[in-house]
């Protein structure tokens, strides 16, 4: 299992270096010390004795060619974490600029920390192997099955090569890369996700404002789509949606992503963030489009991320309201949309410093509110 696993981050078209050496630095570090141990532990005349692959591994392992190569392997995943450090700071994650240190110990929680714990899951889990069939061996068992602590339940069967989490982003395109697609993909791409896209429209747009939208053909957004769950398979269960201009767009993407349910045999999550107001206050899409996005798409949804016109504008209320109850605001989605299953009303446009603080405070805390419907998530 973890050759398997070292194999498929490898083929992993967005793996890199550095993932490889924390993936591999378990094993060369966890048999250096191995080797060293049994090595001192054993006298020249009791190495001697010991069938010759026993001793061919234990002097491999200790040898001081090895204990280079796990050294070498470390200083070089230092320079790469040094150099994604680098590369790093130039994405802003906080208003504050991080310094070095805490860039590299936010990198090191992330993903890097993910592939090392599992990797020495793996690794020990070799040990407990052979522990078991020691024992086995001792009582001159006939037979013998693994049944591993890591997978509880599992035997011998492989599991499949980690990739990195995918996710399909479904929106408009910014040409001034400030929202929609290209925003999206820098996100996910911060967070090592791998985006795949489908373009509803494209913008001649920058910061100043927006000025020419071309709204792309149908046939074509479905083709955008397919293509991408014809690839990638089950391993794409997350989409996530943006600026959808029209009533037959929106029905499409519903569609599909019935279809593609079905054909894995799993849950599609939708984040669905409904861009519906541009912060000037004028509507982006029409009446048709919005019907169809309150009676197809958020029923579908995981996760409902409107920001405070969209939720005044899709509950009926005036923002003042929603403002003044952000709780009992969201809770009214849950009924509206019963099997919605998390809200995030976003403050960007709250200007009263008490709901925008308590709003952040539900955010950083990542707990659900406390007068949430059994099972629903309010942040």
């Amino acid at each position: 299992e973890y050759i398997q696993y070292l194999q498929g981050m490898s083929l992993c078209r967005t793996s890199n270096c550095l993932e490889l050496c924390v993936a591999v630095l378990p094993c060369l570090r966890l048999y250096a010390e191995v080797g060293l141990a049994l090595k001192k532990s054993l006298t020249q005349e009791q190495l001697d004795s010991l069938p010759a692959s026993f001793k061919t591994w234990i002097c491999t392992y200790a040898c001081p060619e090895f204990q280079l190569n796990a050294d070498r392997t470390e200083a070089m995943m230092d320079r790469l974490l040094d150099e994604r450090v680098k590369s790093s700071k130039n994405v802003a994650i906080t208003s504050t600029q991080p310094d070095d240190s805490a860039l590299r110990l936010q990198i090191l929680r992330g993903e890097l920390s993910r592939i090392y714990a599992y990797t020495m899951q793996l690794e020990l889990e070799i040990f407990d192997y052979y522990t078991e069939l020691s024992k086995a061996i001792k009582k001159k068992a006939t037979t013998f099955q693994w049944q591993s602590p890591f997978r509880p339940g599992a035997n011998t069967a492989t599991v499949e090569p980690r990739m990195y989490p995918q996710a399909l982003t479904i929106a408009g395109s910014d040409s001034g890369g400030g929202a929609g697609i290209p925003a999206d993909m820098k996100a996910m791409e911060f967070f090592r996700v791998f985006s795949s896209v489908a373009i509803t429209a494209t913008t001649a747009q920058n910061t100043v404002g927006v000025q020419d939208v071309h709204i792309l053909p149908e046939h074509h957004l479905k083709d955008q789509i397919l293509s991408n769950f014809d690839d990638f398979k089950g391993s794409l269960q997350v989409v996530k949606t943006g600026m959808l201009p029209n009533r037959a767009q929106i029905e499409i993407i519903a569609d599909c992503l019935s279809s593609h349910a079905k054909k894995i045999g799993k849950e599609v999550s939708l984040i669905l963030d409904p861009v519906m107001i541009a912060s000037t206050g004028s509507r982006l899409v029409d009446d048709a489009a919005v019907e169809a996005l309150k009676s197809k798409l958020i029923p579908m949804a995981t996760l409902l991320t409107p920001n405070l016109p969209e939720a005044a504008f899709l509950l009926g209320k005036k923002e003042s309201e929603v403002e003044s109850s952000l709780d009992e605001s969201a809770k009214q989605f849950f009924t509206d949309y019963p099997t919605l299953k998390a809200v995030l009303l976003k403050g960007g446009h709250i200007e009263n410093e008490t709901a925008l603080a308590q709003l952040l405070e539900g955010f950083y805390a990542g707990s659900s509110a406390p007068t949430a419907s059994a099972g629903k998530s309010v942040v």
